[in-house]
């Protein structure tokens, strides 16, 4: 049996390909060929497999640092991940609190004092702060997530539950900012390119009907802004 797992990138879908896999076995050169196969520009038939690795590796990643300490690589990896899917994590435990785009964006002073306090936390060997810490690594592992604080039962602090400041929609985590929806992918510094649509306008209606998947985030509401094909959309009133 050969198991192949990896990422594919095209600009259209691909219908009826053959694709074939050449290997050797024993000393012996074989080839697998496989037809009609679909590839799809963009599938969202198993879109939580994303979410799913990065609540794993968010486990394995507080491992890492219970086992042998906090460096600055597996932090700023740990707050990235956990911003990016709506993943609560000592780094990210505001997500479970008021869950704003504000509060994902803290200043260095603020993220500088929670910092020690986490890692703190996480290399604890006893105590209340040592088992929650262990029920939290083993949840990720199993794809939960909880949050560091709270006191409620393990199992309901998973991966951030939708709520009126926080929704997670195709792969993405939006925040709420004032009215509007903000994409957790959305970084000004990028300076990506930008365009701005009116809602209901007819350049609205024409790029939901153009680009296939995008109208889940222009269901958020009538003011969004997230990131589409390395392009910002901000969807104003």
């Amino acid at each position: 049996q050969a198991v192949v797992i990896g990422r594919y990138k095209n600009d259209n879908d691909l219908r009826s390909v053959t694709a074939q896999i050449r290997g050797r076995s024993r000393n012996e050169s074989r080839t697998f060929t496989y037809s009609d196969l679909s590839f799809p520009e963009r599938s969202e038939d198993n879109d939580f497999l994303p979410r799913l690795w990065a609540s794993r590796r968010v486990g394995w990643l507080i491992e890492e640092i219970r086992n042998n300490g906090e460096t600055k690589e597996i932090r700023d990896e740990i707050t990235e991940l956990g911003t990016r899917y709506g993943i609560v994590t000592p780094y990210t435990s505001y997500l479970a609190t008021d869950g704003t785009f504000q509060a994902a964006s803290r200043d260095a002073r603020g993220f500088a004092n929670l910092a020690p306090r986490a890692e703190a936390m996480m290399r604890e060997k006893s105590g209340a702060g040592a088992v929650q810490m262990s029920v939290q690594q083993n949840a990720m592992k199993a794809n939960k997530s909880l949050a560091l604080d709270s006191k409620d039962d393990a199992e309901e602090q998973v991966i951030v539950k939708n709520t009126a400041t926080n929704q997670f929609v195709g792969n993405k985590n939006f925040f709420r900012q004032g009215n509007n929806w903000v994409d957790a992918d959305f970084k000004s510094e990028a300076r990506l390119p930008e365009t701005n649509l009116k809602f209901a306008s007819d350049e609205y209606f024409a790029l939901a009907t153009r680009e296939k998947g995008i109208a889940q985030y222009l269901a958020l509401g009538e003011e969004v802004t997230f990131v589409w094909k390395n392009r910002v959309y901000r969807i104003t009133k």
